[in-house]
């Protein structure tokens, strides 16, 4: 164990580290890591949004995409595997890839998860956009540069590289309600 972790006896006293602390194995795991890599990466793995990870935080980014994508970018979640993840309705996922297809070229087809199509960071803001009225263009685009990083295609974003990018809990309630699980 490195200094300064705290003991974890989850679930009965669940543990979680600060920002600092995470930087710090990360930084263990990935020493390259630049800081606003790392801010990026911190910011999607505290999903809370509580500054701190906790263990079921950190378990899910050690099973999640973020993780994947360090290693094998070849990797993708499936649809139900995405919405396990982000504990979203099966039906939403597939609204959010259907209009990530529609700003598709013609002539390419997205074959996700074994044959994904690629989306240009001009159409992944435009999308995140519409989809998401009041998104910080500036951190979504700083976003998509980290993603970008280890993507398979330099200036695109996979429909599983997007769904990372976008904060689900932003989008329209009006939205949201259709695709409700009962």
């Amino acid at each position: 164990a490195w200094r300064g972790a705290p003991c974890c006896l989850y679930p009965e006293c669940p543990a979680s580290l600060n920002k600092e602390q995470m930087r710090l194995l990360v930084s263990q795991v990935e020493p390259n890591l630049t800081r606003a890599e790392f801010d990026a990466r911190f910011k999607r793995i505290d999903q809370d949004g509580s500054g701190l990870i906790e263990f079921d935080e950190f378990a899910s980014w050690v099973h999640s995409s973020d993780v994947r994508m360090a290693g094998d970018a070849a990797c993708k979640m499936t649809f139900e595997e995405m919405a396990h993840r982000y504990q979203e309705p099966l039906d939403l996922i597939m609204y959010l890839h259907s209009r990530f297809q529609d700003l598709l070229p013609e002539e390419v087809v997205d074959g996700y998860p074994d044959e994904p199509a690629g989306l240009p960071m001009s159409e992944a803001v435009h999308l995140a956009s519409d989809l998401i009225p009041n998104l910080d263009v500036k951190e979504f685009k700083e976003d998509f540069e980290f993603v970008d990083a280890h993507s398979r295609q330099k200036g695109h974003c996979d429909f599983d590289e997007f769904v990372e990018l976008l904060d689900l809990d932003d989008l329209p309630a009006e939205l949201r309600d259709r695709f409700e699980e009962n």
